[in-house]
């Protein structure tokens, strides 16, 4: 009678022991299937957060420039002074009931470098997905003109013909910044920066030890 009791115990404990390995082992399965280890779903979220921080430490990334000296032609009527027109540096003048009118010129060279990069300090965490250890996929905008540079010694006036304000002279310069950064769009700055962001990403990604890199454009 004891014997028999001893070997219902057993086999109720070698029954428990084939439940419990058998749950044991459905439960990783599923919690590979769906993700449910908490552990490498805290390691992922945290090696997410680390490489934003990296990446947002370089701040705006510089990938392209462009340099381009242009001239600038501007023109306008000459001051009126007593119902005649004329030109305050020349000294000619004409009636203004003439048909022509007398021009103040003014001709500026001016020298100016475009950079186009991305602003890093956008990426959020949406924007980056951590696979495991060695792979990773990062989505990033394309490149913009991140500023247009003419210092004064890069402007020269090379006529100056007439009467010009500070204002109309800063209207010209303006018009200098304008024609050099769409020469540097057309030139197709923007995309080059773009490339080459992709380029320099990939590598920097690599040096913290990611393998398989993918970066999408959005």
């Amino acid at each position: 009678m004891k014997s028999m009791k001893c070997w219902i115990k057993v086999t109720i404990a070698i029954a428990l022991m084939a439940a419990l390995t058998f749950g044991i082992i459905y439960l990783t399965k599923r919690a590979k299937q769906v993700n449910l280890n908490p552990f490498k779903q805290e390691l992922q979220i945290e090696n997410t957060r680390n490489v934003i921080t990296e990446i947002r430490k370089i701040s705006e990334l510089t990938t392209a420039s462009f340099f381009e000296e242009v001239v600038i032609h501007e023109e306008k009527p000459s001051e009126s002074l007593g119902g005649k027109t004329i030109n305050t540096v020349t000294g000619i003048f004409k009636s203004d009931k003439s048909d022509a009118t007398i021009k103040d010129n003014i001709v500026i060279i001016a020298h100016g470098t475009v950079r186009a990069g991305i602003d890093l300090s956008k990426i959020e965490e949406s924007d980056l997905q951590v696979v495991n250890d060695s792979t990773i996929t990062l989505r990033i905008p394309k490149a913009s003109i991140l500023d247009i540079s003419i210092n004064p010694s890069d402007l020269d006036i090379y006529i100056e013909d007439g009467k010009w304000s500070h204002l109309q002279v800063t209207r010209v310069e303006q018009k200098a910044q304008k024609k050099i950064q769409d020469d540097a769009i057309k030139d197709g700055l923007l995309d080059k920066a773009t490339q080459s962001a992709q380029h320099k990403l990939t590598q920097f990604l690599k040096g913290l030890g990611f393998k398989k890199i993918d970066i999408i454009i959005k």
